[in-house]
């Protein structure tokens, strides 16, 4: 885990959720206490935040623990605040803007932030799975920074080579928790995440064989609801864009609408059939990693089991069709 600062930039809030109850209140137009850019130094009005680094070397989003629980016009709860396009933290903490040999400007990804031309995207497609009840950590506001981000202890240095042509955008998403599927073999973020879903489940007790099914038949079914709808994300293989508590993160990929619309049939071939298999992957990792080695085996494939059901149940369930490949591996 990093803990990093973020100091205060120009910016302006430009965007809102209207199905998040979030715990601030943002105004379109004005002032957030979220419009800020990682400071290798801790800065008077700043936030403190941290990065769930552990398998991964690189992080743009940073999170800060909100001292309440708030959920969407839905129903769906959450506890964590996401700070996407903040500024790049590696293990060593912010990096440093240097110029590497032979590169006169880096690019968004290497600088940390995120473009308003791929949030826009990010924030219509957030909202359209949030409205169709797809599990995900859903975009709550965005907030323009206005003036390029400095560094140093007085804060007046600034960003060597930091990208031209783009309009930073810092994203604020919700989260139930911090750790995703690359995270599984943080024993900090996976207890995080159990404790989540145990509280969401009301149970008093959850062991990691009913964690593992839980997480299989989640995102199988909610893989099957987004699909039904004609959408496919396309980079679930990824291991950072499906949570340890079931949900989908990082819509700027996701093809159905706007500039990628396509066919609104469910469609098990091409986009969305890599999805299952990124999917699949992602569940049967979490239960390789959860499981001793002599139960490794069943457990994985109980875990692909109760994936393949899931979606096959849900698919059949919203399409009114019958489609006898649907348990098999895509």
């Amino acid at each position: 885990m990093v803990t990093h600062y973020a100091e205060p930039v120009p910016h302006r809030v430009v965007w809102v959720s209207k199905q998040v109850r979030s715990p601030f209140n943002a105004v379109i137009g004005r002032n957030s206490p979220f419009g800020v850019f990682s400071h290798p130094y801790s800065m008077s009005g700043g936030l403190e935040l941290s990065n769930p680094i552990s398998n991964q070397t690189t992080s743009r989003s940073s999170f800060l623990s909100l001292p309440v629980v708030f959920a969407d016009v839905h129903g769906n709860k959450y506890s964590w605040l996401s700070l996407k396009g903040t500024g790049l933290v590696t293990q060593e903490g912010i990096k440093v803007y240097g110029k590497p040999a032979g590169i006169s400007t880096l690019t968004s990804r290497e600088a940390g932030i995120f473009d308003w031309q791929y949030a826009r995207h990010s924030r219509d497609a957030s909202e359209a799975l949030l409205k169709a009840g797809v599990r995900i950590a859903p975009d709550i506001a965005h907030i323009r920074i206005l003036k390029q981000p400095s560094y140093g202890k007085r804060g007046v240095r600034r960003l060597k080579n930091f990208p031209k042509n783009l309009e930073p955008v810092v994203v604020l998403r919700a989260f139930g928790c911090r750790g995703r599927v690359l995270d599984a073999s943080n024993p900090e973020l996976v207890k995080e995440a159990m404790q989540a879903v145990k509280k969401e489940l009301g149970k008093k007790r959850l062991t990691k064989q009913e964690y593992v099914t839980w997480l299989a038949k989640t995102v199988g079914e909610n893989l099957a609801l987004m699909h039904s709808r004609g959408w496919t994300h396309g980079f679930l293989h990824n291991q950072h864009n499906i949570t340890l508590d079931g949900r989908f993160v990082d819509f700027d990929s996701l093809k159905g609408f706007g500039f990628n619309k396509h066919s609104s049939e469910l469609d098990l071939t091409g986009d969305a059939a890599k999805d299952r298999v990124g999917a699949l992957e992602c569940v049967t990792t979490v239960a390789s990693m959860l499981s001793q080695k002599k139960r490794r085996a069943s457990l994985v494939f109980a875990a692909e089991i109760t994936f393949h059901r899931a979606y096959a149940e849900r698919a059949v369930k919203l399409s009114g069709h019958r489609f006898g490949n649907l348990l098999s591996d895509p």
